[in-house]
């Protein structure tokens, strides 16, 4: 197995009744009650419990996320609705303090039942595929869902099919 390959593993939920720790309960009615995030382009909730240093959310992606990427702390997705694509790369800085990803990864399909992580210092964008949202859970730190502290948001992946 590559590296890469090591690096983005997809796996399967192994306790589908609760995907990251999380009732279905829980998460369906924290996303009932979500509204759009214009920056994001999702509905997002946060689903109760957790610390500032890890809490788990549940979002429905109605088209795609828009591109970004963290550089303190790992995010864990449970994809519990729908299907999608993962279009990732990592992110380099350049002498002008730009970020890039000059080379991004395979898009991967995710679907409903998949987990994976995503590390620190890699880009990530996920587009829905088909006619239902995607709809995932997702553990990060606070500081991931704050352009001012650790999310830095970057153009569209170069392999998202427009």
């Amino acid at each position: 197995m590559s590296d890469k390959a090591k690096l983005l593993e997809i796996q399967p939920i192994v306790d589908a009744a609760y995907p990251l720790g999380v009732a279905q309960t829980a998460w369906q009615s924290a996303l009932a009650k979500a509204p759009l995030d214009p920056l994001t382009n999702i509905r997002h909730a946060v689903i109760d419990g957790g610390t500032a240093e890890s809490r788990t959310h549940v979002a429905a992606i109605p088209e795609r996320v828009k591109n970004h990427v963290h550089f303190e702390g790992r995010e864990d997705y449970a994809v519990v609705g729908g299907k999608g694509r993962l279009h990732w790369g990592k992110v380099v800085q350049n002498e002008q303090g730009q970020y890039s990803v000059p080379q991004a990864e395979t898009p991967v399909v995710i679907e409903a039942g998949h987990i994976f992580v995503i590390p620190n210092g890699y880009a990530h964008q996920l587009e829905r595929v088909g006619n239902e949202d995607l709809t995932i859970l997702f553990n990060c730190p606070d500081s991931h869902l704050n352009n001012d502290l650790d999310r830095v948001m970057l153009p569209d992946a170069p392999t998202l099919k427009l």
